[in-house]
């Protein structure tokens, strides 16, 4: 594949998809290539900023299974980004074991922003169902 990216942007394609195998292999549907993008968490919250070009970066595509709403996030089309990220980053916190710091790591945030994000969710009475720990 001709990659057009830079090493971070592969570095963070493979920590989806490795977050997105279920298994011990790495299929190609879970890179997420050639399929219509989708925001990054930045993008989703609204924090992100491509460098020098002021606009939203993109992530790599979504695999297919997502783009028709069925996808190991269950994100279809018409849900609020406000679901979108919180699925995300409970997805996410359930393949770490609960660890906070591995799951700011994959996100591209903050320590501190995953923790806001999950005392907020927290106030609104939505509980994560795995035991986290930095």
């Amino acid at each position: 594949y001709n990659w057009r990216g830079n090493v971070r942007e592969l570095e963070n394609v493979m920590e989806r998809a490795l977050l997105l195998c279920d298994g011990k292999e790495i299929l190609p549907h879970h890179l997420m290539m050639g399929q219509v993008s989708m925001p990054t968490l930045a993008a989703v919250t609204g924090k992100g900023k491509a460098k020098g070009k002021g606009k939203e970066q993109a992530a790599p595509a979504e695999p297919p299974a997502a783009a028709s709403g069925n996808g190991a996030l269950g994100i279809s089309v018409g849900m609020s980004m406000r679901e979108v990220e919180k699925k995300l980053i409970f997805e996410t916190l359930r393949k770490v074991e609960g660890n906070r710091t591995k799951a700011a790591k994959l996100l591209s945030i903050s320590i501190r922003t995953l923790r806001n994000k999950l005392n907020e969710y927290a106030d609104d009475g939505e509980q994560f169902d795995v035991d986290v720990q930095d």
